[in-house]
């Protein structure tokens, strides 16, 4: 990551100036670990997607239920995560 010293840490100051460049070399890298999985999960209008059902998530003793839902269309896009789904079977049914 960083820069390793072969000595000891004689002083406080040194051991911070360490720690600030390991810090900044691993957010770099988380940042560029974000962008990629950003990137990776945008979607259109007209893709076909389903739907986790968040609800059913916790609930214990029901690991057989079904937990997605779908496939839809993607409708419209509201924002950058937020959209509007279209059934596939039925496409007047939002």
């Amino acid at each position: 990551m960083g820069k390793k010293l072969n000595y000891p840490l004689g002083t406080f100051i040194d051991a911070l100036i360490l720690v600030k460049d390991n810090i900044e070399t691993v957010q770099q890298v988380q940042e560029e670990r974000s962008k990629r999985i950003e990137k990776a999960s945008t979607f259109k209008e007209g893709d076909l997607v389903i739907l986790y059902g968040v609800v059913k998530q916790n609930v214990h003793g029901d690991k057989f239920t079904q937990r997605w839902t779908g496939p839809y269309y993607i409708h419209r896009k509201i924002g950058d995560k937020t959209v509007i789904l279209r059934d596939k079977i039925d496409p007047d049914k939002l």
